[in-house]
């Protein structure tokens, strides 16, 4: 920590041809195992240009901003049905089924590695999918916070908006830059940890 482009830091790094997102979750607005968007103690609910978005919305538009494709995910049944609905050629594979927000009933480690081997496997199988076109232009960014206190305050830097009670906006000018606000407000603490 911290890492300017988040969970998919090093994508910029060089010319990938595949991303698998492993271990993830639907996001805040969703029902799901751990759901939760970027930051669960601070965030209720993120929105690009209006729409709740999740992890994986957010971090595969940062990898389709260098041209690589998320062809691969994990996590549990309620995520993978998600993404699957809103990504149909990404592979999923659920490895656990939530019966709570945090409970479930999850395949052994090794069952999973499995699972997840052979996906990979499958995915690598196959040629390489096309690079994304990276979204031109800005994005709004709007995010709900658990407590009024951080959207007033956020509210005295320039370009941020509040925008109700307990959101914030502001005019990101891609995703890069939505990746980047999103790690400073998960992060940022006035004292180190000690």
């Amino acid at each position: 920590w911290p890492r300017p482009l988040g969970m998919v830091q090093g994508v910029e790094s060089d010319a990938f041809d595949h991303v698998f997102c492993l271990g993830y979750h639907t996001g805040a607005s969703e029902i799901g195992m751990l759901n939760h968007t970027c930051n669960g103690a601070g965030f209720f609910d993120v929105r690009i240009d209006g729409q709740s978005v999740d992890e994986l919305d957010i971090y595969s538009a940062v990898a389709a901003h260098f041209g690589a494709p998320v062809t691969l995910t994990s996590g549990d049944e309620a995520y993978c049905a998600s993404v699957a609905r809103r990504y149909p050629d990404c592979k999923t594979v659920a490895v656990k089924t939530a019966t709570g927000r945090v409970t479930g009933q999850s395949v052994s480690p090794k069952v999973a590695c499995k699972m997840i081997a052979a996906a990979v496997a499958d995915v690598l199988s196959k040629p390489p999918p096309p690079r994304p076109v990276p979204v031109d232009g800005g994005v709004r960014l709007e995010i709900d916070f658990k407590w009024h206190h951080a959207a007033e305050t956020l509210c005295y830097l320039d370009g941020f908006e509040r925008v109700a009670a307990h959101t914030v906006g502001v005019d990101a000018t891609d995703h890069l830059m939505v990746a980047r606000i999103l790690e400073f407000l998960s992060n940022y603490k006035l004292t180190p940890d000690l």
